[in-house]
């Protein structure tokens, strides 16, 4: 609709497509005249625009929820609550500094202008704070913004972050083409990589075991797992069976000779951490994110999870306790069943395959170009014959499900699980609790072969 989802005010700038094509708008409108890639970066480091030099009229459209007084908090409800009957509250967002008495005059004049309800949180008060605004230029540290709360970074790490081996992945978007029906699920690799780094730290990693997470998922190619499609990997590795080719590029060498990275860290060998059978910070970070942007977690039961978990001798994760182990074994198989097997993603992702197939027959585009962003194959799509089927696929788009198969490819459902590890327990949860066990068995009887009729597509076939 066009529309924020709700009164609160963005928490800190993320340099998508959306928010660059609002900034171009914004600055043609009020004349600025300085180089937009400059603003785009220095908000890819602080999430904010108020330190950059452009005109005081685009720094309020872009403030940000601590770089608003409280008392602009305050009008925000106070201006919706005299609409609605009911009571309405939002988040007032004070700073780290704000005192007791700062907070009693909020509530006051809270009460003053008749509202029947407000949040207070003062900034840092929760040692799992989602996000966190830092513009100070003069940090004394690198940090980076998380999820689990602001990360302090080594100099290689950092270093690392801002090369263009890793900044590719900010092109690249964790779930394909799900962001064409479901906008919320535009996050990126990069955002994915930053999270299982930070949960890794978290959880005890050196700096060796870190940038083994941060590069874990290097070797995606545009759109992610679509490719797989599009080659035709049953088990969804497309990305693992080039890993060794993309590393020998001339972008990734560049970067590995320069910093000095292991074959350890390239390969995330003998680190369970990252990729064990079981729980490990890639299969965390992206069941968390992929639930909260879809409204399927919030933050007192990930953070409940997170500060639950513990590395054992051997380097695996365990959860603290059963409720635990239950919570994040249920929730990695709704991530699944409720996000990953959406049938209109399918259909979806399967449309722009079958475009995408047509095309490498074609000679328009090749394998090489998977190896880009998503935006790089978009414009290639869009600028050929096929770019008008492309723009009907979306919500609207007509398709249906088959019993049988179609002149389109099946798509594979990959049933993935994890059986959490217990302190004090040996075997996973499923050893240890029936219902548990149950679920999985229910979980496994989902069919994994699924045929689509999509009319937009078929002719390409």
């Amino acid at each position: 609709a066009g529309v924020t989802g709700s009164l609160e005010p963005t928490f800190r700038l993320v340099a998508d497509p959306d928010f660059k094509k609002r900034l171009v708008a914004a600055c043609e409108r009020y004349g600025y005249s300085g180089t937009i890639e400059s603003v785009i970066n220095h908000v890819r480091q602080t999430g904010s625009v108020q330190e950059t030099d452009l005109p005081p009229q685009v720094k309020a459209i872009f403030a940000c929820a601590l770089e608003l007084t409280p008392q602009a908090h305050l009008d925000m409800t106070a201006t919706f609550q005299r609409q609605v009957d009911e009571g309405i509250s939002k988040t007032i967002n004070l700073p780290n500094s704000a005192t007791v008495d700062d907070i009693e005059r909020v509530f006051n004049a809270c009460f003053k202008s008749g509202l029947k309800g407000m949040t207070v949180y003062r900034d840092g008060s929760r040692t799992l704070q989602p996000k966190l605004l830092n513009t100070k230029k003069d940090s004394t540290m690198p940090t980076v913004e998380t999820l689990y709360g602001p990360m302090q970074l080594t100099p290689k790490i950092a270093k690392l972050i801002e090369s263009p081996l890793v900044q590719r992945l900010d092109g690249i978007r964790q779930n394909g083409v799900a962001y064409l029906i479901d906008p919320r699920q535009s996050t990126t690799r990069f955002e994915h990589s930053l999270g299982v780094m930070s949960l890794a730290k978290l959880l005890g990693a050196n700096e060796s075991e870190q940038i083994a997470a941060l590069l874990h998922d290097i070797s995606h190619t545009a759109f992610s797992h679509l490719v797989d499609l599009v080659f035709g990997h049953k088990m969804q590795d497309y990305h693992d069976v080039m890993r060794d080719s993309f590393l020998q590029s001339e972008l990734a060498q560049g970067v590995i000779k320069e910093l000095g990275i292991t074959e350890q860290e390239l390969l995330c060998r003998n680190i369970p951490l990252v990729k064990g059978k079981g729980v490990n910070v890639d299969r965390l970070d992206y069941c968390i994110r992929d639930l909260l942007v879809t409204s399927r977690i919030f933050q007192p039961e990930y953070a409940a999870i997170v500060h639950n978990l513990v590395v054992d001798d051997r380097g695996e994760i365990r959860c603290k306790d059963l409720d635990t182990a239950r919570l994040l074994f249920r929730k990695f198989i709704e991530v699944n069943r409720e996000v990953y097997f959406d049938a209109r993603v399918e259909a979806a992702s399967l449309a722009v395959t079958t475009i995408l197939k047509r095309m490498l027959q074609e000679g328009s585009i090749t394998e090489n170009d998977f190896f880009i962003t998503d935006d790089h194959l978009l414009q290639k799509v869009a600028a050929s014959p096929y770019g008008p089927i492309l723009s009907q696929i979306g919500p609207n788009m007509e398709f249906r499900r088959s019993l049988t198969p179609t002149r389109l490819a099946p798509v594979l459902r990959k049933l993935r699980y994890i059986d959490p590890l217990i302190v004090g327990r040996e075997g996973g949860l499923t050893e240890h609790c029936i219902d548990s066990r149950k679920l999985l068995e229910d979980y496994h009887k989902t069919e994994t072969t699924h045929y689509y009729h999509i009319p937009l597509v078929e002719h390409l076939c």
